[in-house]
């Protein structure tokens, strides 16, 4: 009696070790997939935030480009201003 009580408690504890892996095997799998899918957001925000820097470059290459025509813009106005005072 004390056998079969002692094999039931074994059989007990190795059902509840395979209950466990089974869960830990679970959260494994649902921490890969979040793991998956935060890789995924990043490299979307990686490929917004490079947009974004392109357009902020050209943005700057813009006012760079608009700052020379003002400056040559003022430097013809003063010609212009120094002859029509001659």
């Amino acid at each position: 009696m004390t056998k079969n009580i002692f094999r039931l408690g074994l059989v007990l504890a190795f059902v509840g070790a395979m209950i466990g892996c089974k869960k830990a095997d679970d959260a494994a799998g649902d921490a890969a997939e979040v793991a998956d899918q935060a890789a995924q957001e990043a490299v979307v925000a990686a490929e917004v935030a490079d947009e974004a820097a392109e357009e902020a470059v050209e943005g700057a290459a813009e006012a760079a480009e608009a700052a020379d025509e003002a400056a040559e813009g003022a430097a013809d106005a003063d010609e212009a201003a120094e002859e029509a005072a001659e």
